[in-house]
């Protein structure tokens, strides 16, 4: 997997706030649903990307 920005993916590296390329995808997903939370709603242009991220009332 290529980072579409491989400045900021480096930096992150770096500074160990991210394990590895192409990994939160599968993480946001997993989490969502060990805490019994709706799937993520992605969407997606070609120019831009958005993630929507609903949660519980408490």
């Amino acid at each position: 997997h290529e980072s579409r920005n491989p400045l900021i993916a480096k930096v992150l590296r770096e500074n160990n706030l991210m394990r590895e390329l192409g990994e939160g995808m599968k993480r946001i997903f997993d989490l969502m649903s060990e805490n019994e939370l709706e799937r993520p709603i992605l969407y997606s242009n070609g120019l831009w990307f958005s993630v929507i991220l609903n949660h519980k009332t408490v």
